[in-house]
């Protein structure tokens, strides 16, 4: 059974010669269920970088005239993709061709919503797995689970370690409306993934790292560039007050918002994406009942765990916060 059809969808801005690396590792794979589309958000003079691939069938290259922000960027991606399932990168980052073969294997056979892979945080030349561990608390030997706000979207924010049907990705961003603005560059990833886990859908884990996360300081995105602090702030609160928008307060319960809030709040700030003394805005939230607290406290302590702050360090660093690890 042939692989249907992948669509790798890279969105750049001024992230041009990453982008060419991330092309040139691709074209080492020689299969016709691949297809690779780039989109240039807003003018560049990097264009020309593509166009010999571009003519050479190599690729697909869309242009937004002006800045429009990544969020919207993904949507014009998977708008234009014809694949059954849509990869989204991030242009300075790299796919892990190691298992392609097997990837491409599995999709064969395939007819999840959501297959999810291991992924790999890369640094200079240290690098360590970035989902393996958390993942095996919550997943059992079945190939088919039902997605949950409160037991995944805390961990599950990151949207280039999944390959997504692209008819479900379609069904699930047609809730976007008037109200939405997508003009964020950063929370965008957290956004999409809300929208893909409020249904239930067919899902599967592989421990196959697939995409390695570059986190470097001369990277043009800079992940973890300490001049972006509030920045970054801004933009996760963008995507939590869209998200916001699309809930009916009737299907959602306060409290259950409250811990959405609270905890991808948590993981961006254990992940260096938000300064953990200044942005850690608990007081946002109403005060949070035991159950979700408990809740909480769990997802701090495995996330901590994972990303290698421990619990005395955090405590140092927000003494008032001390609740959270105490035994519940």
């Amino acid at each position: 059974m042939n692989a249907p059809l992948l669509s790798i969808l890279v969105p750049i801005y001024r992230t041009e010669t990453e982008a060419l690396r991330l092309v040139e590792a691709w074209r080492r794979v020689h299969s016709s269920a691949i297809e690779l589309i780039l989109l240039l958000d807003g003018k560049s003079e990097g264009r020309s970088l593509f166009e010999d691939h571009e003519s050479k069938g190599h690729l697909r290259l869309l242009q937004h005239d002006e800045n429009q922000g990544l969020a919207q960027a993904r949507m014009s991606l998977s708008q234009a993709a014809r694949g059954k399932y849509l990869w989204h990168h991030d242009a300075d980052d790299l796919p892990n061709l190691q298992h392609i073969d097997r990837v491409l294997g599995i999709l064969a056979h395939s007819d999840e919503d959501i297959l999810e892979f291991n992924a790999e945080m890369q640094r200079g030349a240290t690098s360590k797995p970035l989902y393996a561990t958390i993942k095996s608390q919550f997943l059992r030997a079945q190939s088919e689970l039902t997605l949950t706000t409160i037991q995944h979207q805390y961990i599950a924010q990151n949207i280039w370690n999944k390959l997504i049907r692209r008819g479900f990705w379609n069904e699930a961003t047609s809730r976007i409306n008037e109200q939405v603005d997508l003009k964020f560059t950063l929370g965008e990833d957290l956004f999409f993934c809300y929208l893909l886990v409020r249904n239930p859908c067919k899902y599967k884990f592989y421990n196959l790292e697939i995409y390695h996360y570059l986190t470097n300081d001369t990277s043009s995105t800079r992940n973890f560039s300490s001049d972006r602090i509030q920045h970054n702030f801004n933009e996760i609160t963008l995507a939590f007050d869209n998200i916001e928008k699309l809930i009916n307060l009737d299907e959602i319960s306060r409290d259950r918002l409250n811990f959405q809030k609270a905890a991808n709040l948590y993981y961006s700030c254990i992940r260096g994406r938000v300064n953990i003394e200044a942005s850690l805005k608990f007081e946002h939230c109403p005060e949070l009942p035991s159950t979700v607290r408990t809740a909480l406290h769990e997802a701090i302590i495995d996330l901590s765990g994972t990303f290698r702050v421990t619990r005395e360090r955090l405590i140092r660093r927000k003494p008032h916060l001390g609740w959270l690890y105490r035994s519940h």
